[in-house]
Formats: C-alpha cells, structure tokens, sequence
C-alpha cells in the first residue's frame, strides 16, 4: 500500500471568509456514512472498537446485516471516493430529510456521480437502475439507511452529541478571539490556513474554489485522520473533519507549523459549561481536577457513584475525560480537549 499523501486545496474569497460557519448540530447522513467505513475498516480506532462490536452484532441481531452488506457498504466502500449524494446538506434538517434528499437526487447527478466513483473503485451493479429512477429500487435504499441510522447511530447520540458540541465550544472561543482567520487556523494540525487557502492533508489532490458560497465546518465523531470534502461543485462546500477531541493526535503532519497558532484560551465559566454539557455533567467535568476515583467524585457533586459512572461514560465517550483502573477503583482525569474548555493546562 502506498504511503503517499496529496494535499487538499480550498481557496477563500473576502467573501467567503464572512460565510464560513461551524455546523450547529451533529450531521446525521455524514456520522452514517462515516460509521459505515469504521464498520468495515479492520483497523477502526481504538475510541471505535466498542462501539463497532456492538453494531455489528445488533446489525445481525436485528435482521438488517444483509441489507446493509448489499445496499450501504457498496455504496460507501473505504477508497478515496464515495457518491456526494449520499450526504446532501437537507441533513442539517434531521436524518428523514437528509434521507429523502437522498432518494429524491436527480438521475443526472447520480450518473454522473458513479461515473466518478467508478473511476476510483468498484461500482456495484445495481447503480445503473438507482441513478435511471427505480422507485423500487431508491425505496431499499431509503429504508436501509433509516433502519442503519435506528441501529447503529440512534442509540450513540448522546456522547455523539456532546463529542460535537465540545469541538464547537473550541471552535466558537477560536472565533470570539481571532475572528474567521482564529476559527480557520484553530483547525491546525488538521488544516493550516495560509491565507487565503486552507491546506490538509487528503488522499487525492484536490482543489476546491467557495466561489463566494462560504464553507461549512462540520466536526465529525465518526471522521478519522483526514478531513473530507465533497467533489461535487453544485453542492455547498463543506470540511468535515475528525472532533477536537481526537483530531490532534491523528492528524497527518504535512505542513509545518504557522507562526500565531491558537493559544490555549481562558476558558468556559461555570454557566456556559451548564449550557453545553448539563448542570450535574459540568459539575463532575469540574470536580475532576488533576484526577479523582469515582466514589470521591460522587460525594463531591453529590449523586450516587451510578449516577457518576454514567456520567463519566459520555464524557469519556465524548473525548473531555479519561479513565483508568487502579488497584480496585477507577481514577479520572481531563483530557487535552476537557482542559482547553476549562481553560486548564493539558495532562
């Protein structure tokens, strides 16, 4: 296998640097697609193998393993390409709208999108009478996402959720202290802004101009080590790329270090962390410290150590902690990403 890396290439406008955003919520069709390739891959990050080994029993379990083996994996194999279509920006409005857009797209894009596809993997035989309009055909693959969604995405919503907003919390301090310029150069070592183009390392080269259209910043749970962009021109252009809580320790080193990097900024106070992660999981993400077991964290915020154990699976799950087992107890501690919201020096 080759090791070579080619090097993605999006180009700003003056106007383009006043639409870009950070997406406000998880994109169900993105997590979907995303968590199809950790399915697959024989070598998902270690943060991946619970939850890969729990779907795909519940995959079997509940009597959708062949669907998604003849209809999703085909349709998004682990290469350097897989159809634009399968993540339509009507995602943004929840999972049935982005599925509809799905089985809604023209026959003409889906042509021309497999012809892309075929150029770079296998194509799988039925396409030709998806992209011609079989009804019966885009019905299978409506119903086969939505039933992978109920199984394997509905059910890890909440770390999910709370992976996301810990990375728009970043991002959004990013942006109150350096406007646009500190948002784009906080995505380092993902992505480096020389402006006016952001460079990341990507399997392909490939350039992408905004054209005035802005880009959309879509923090992902399920992304691993490169960010992705869509091919397709038409589309609003969008960087998806891996959560803040595991993107620094994946992410290629291709381009060096820019002078003015973000610095660690001051941190959340006590009531917008309330906001973000809920009253009783701001208060044990505080209570950590430089490490506490989970009997003394129960008795500091005052809740059983079940009610602990819960809390700190999804601030575990979402990237902000870390757990250990000594001896007979387990010891938690911050993160790099939980000390940045807290405005503390990492571990």
């Amino acid at each position: 296998m080759s090791h070579h890396v080619d090097v993605l290439k999006i180009h700003f406008t003056t106007a383009d640097v006043a639409r870009t955003r950070v997406a406000s919520a998880p994109d169900p069709l993105w997590e979907l697609v995303l968590s199809l390739h950790v399915l697959q891959s024989r070598r998902s990050p270690a943060r991946h193998q619970k939850w890969r080994a729990q779907v795909a029993r519940q995959v079997g379990e509940r009597g959708i393993a062949a669907e998604v083996r003849r209809l999703l994996f085909p349709l998004a194999p682990v290469a350097t390409y897989f159809p634009d279509f399968l993540t339509p920006g009507e995602a943004a409005e929840g999972v049935d709208a982005g599925i509809d857009a799905v089985v809604s797209t023209p026959s003409a894009t889906m042509a021309e999108q497999f012809a892309i596809m075929a150029s770079r993997t296998a194509v799988p035989g039925w396409a030709k009478k998806l992209a011609a309009g079989d009804r019966a055909m885009r019905h299978s693959l409506g119903r086969a996402l939505r039933s992978y969604y109920d199984v394997a995405l509905a059910p890890s919503m909440e770390p999910l959720s709370v992976c996301i907003d810990a990375d728009r919390a970043v991002r959004t301090q990013s942006l109150v202290d350096g406007g646009v310029n500190g948002l784009l150069a906080s995505l380092w070592p993902l992505a480096r802004w020389q402006e006016p183009t952001l460079l990341a390392a990507y399997p392909r080269e490939l350039t992408v101009r905004l054209d005035g259209r802005g880009l959309v910043l879509i923090p992902s749970y399920f992304c691993d080590r490169f960010p992705v962009a869509l091919v397709d021109s038409d589309m609003q252009p969008v960087l998806v790329y891996p959560a803040a809580a595991y993107g620094t320790a994946m992410a290629p080193a291709v381009v060096p270090t820019q002078a003015g990097a973000p610095t660690r900024p001051a941190g959340w106070s006590e009531e917008a962390l309330e906001n973000l992660l809920g009253a009783t999981r701001a208060a044990v993400l505080l209570a950590i410290g430089d490490g506490r077991p989970t009997r003394r964290l129960a008795s500091h915020v005052g809740v059983s150590p079940a009610t602990i154990s819960h809390h700190t699976a999804v601030l575990r799950e979402a990237g902000l902690i870390a757990s250990r087992r000594v001896v007979n107890t387990v010891v938690h501690t911050l993160t790099p990403l939980g000390a940045h919201l807290l405005g503390r020096r990492g571990p």
